[in-house]
């Protein structure tokens, strides 16, 4: 295929062909279609873009990965060891006890925020099922609500692999933004194109291109200036591994493999999430 193609969005949903992030970037270039859905990138921020609309019925189905485990423990096995790595790693920084999850999923993060961290913290879910399997399975009640919904602000909103799921980011931003104190921190991760695992199999074959499920991908670069659009002033920056399926297994003391992985590639920035803090 010519790289140079210009992308055409009028099948797949979006009016014009600009960057999501910036419009003055110009038409993004082909790369490649996929589920149906021309793949294109910008070639100013690097941010990958489907021109899909959301779909919000997937997002109820019983089998999604956020519920693949149905256990206390099988969930504390693939996720606690993310969560607690993202709390401890903004401890020193914490500018106050009030803190807002948006698209808590399963509501483990928000658990354990609460129970080892201290927070006074709150999620919001969109999805019916996913609040009621939080309270079910973990005993955490989570908010069926949108973040337009939630009229007060907080010292820290984090949103983890949400906003390549929505169909205007910068407005997704931006909501962030206002329920951010002055002062407070906005914490996101999302999907790393620069990844280990997108170099080895190539963006045609990563998994985390997939709309309608993902309909934007975002390099550094494009995630941070789509956080600054927001008002938000992005100050620390990596890249986390830290559900590896091969790895997932070692748990207390056998849990140096795991780490190990994660630091390696943290230090190279091949993690597969971008992880990026954000200032108000």
């Amino acid at each position: 295929m010519n790289n140079e193609s210009r992308a055409d969005f009028s099948v797949t949903g979006r009016d014009s062909g600009t960057c999501i992030v910036c419009p003055e970037h110009g038409l993004p270039i082909l790369l490649f279609k996929k589920n149906g859905y021309s793949i294109s990138r910008c070639d100013r921020c690097g941010v990958i873009m489907s021109g899909g609309q959301f779909v919000p019925d997937q997002y109820e189905d019983k089998d999604y990965y956020t519920m693949s485990r149905s256990s206390v423990e099988a969930l504390y096995d693939q996720w606690a060891f993310r969560w607690r790595w993202i709390l401890g790693s903004i401890a020193s920084v914490r500018p106050g006890n009030s803190l807002l999850d948006v698209g808590a999923g399963n509501g483990l993060f928000v658990k354990i925020a609460r129970e080892e961290f201290g927070y006074d913290a709150e999620g919001i879910e969109f999805s019916q099922v996913q609040c009621e399997f939080a309270e079910r399975v973990l005993g955490q009640r989570l908010l069926n609500a949108s973040l337009s919904e939630i009229d007060r602000e907080f010292h820290i909103v984090t949103c983890f692999n949400v906003i390549e799921h929505v169909f205007d980011p910068l407005q997704m931003a931006r909501e962030i933004a206002a329920h951010v104190r002055r002062g407070g921190l906005a914490i996101v991760t999302t999907p790393n194109p620069d990844c280990i695992k997108a170099r080895v199999k190539g963006l045609a074959r990563w998994n985390m291109i997939s709309p309608p499920h993902h309909l934007n991908i975002f390099s550094r670069e494009a995630l941070e200036l789509t956080l600054r659009h927001a008002g938000l002033n992005p100050t620390r920056y990596a890249t986390l591994s830290t559900y590896i399926n091969a790895l997932v297994r070692f748990r207390g003391g056998r849990e140096l493999p795991r780490r190990i992985a994660f630091k390696a590639l943290k230090l190279f920035g091949l993690g597969a999430d971008h992880f990026v803090v954000a200032e108000k």
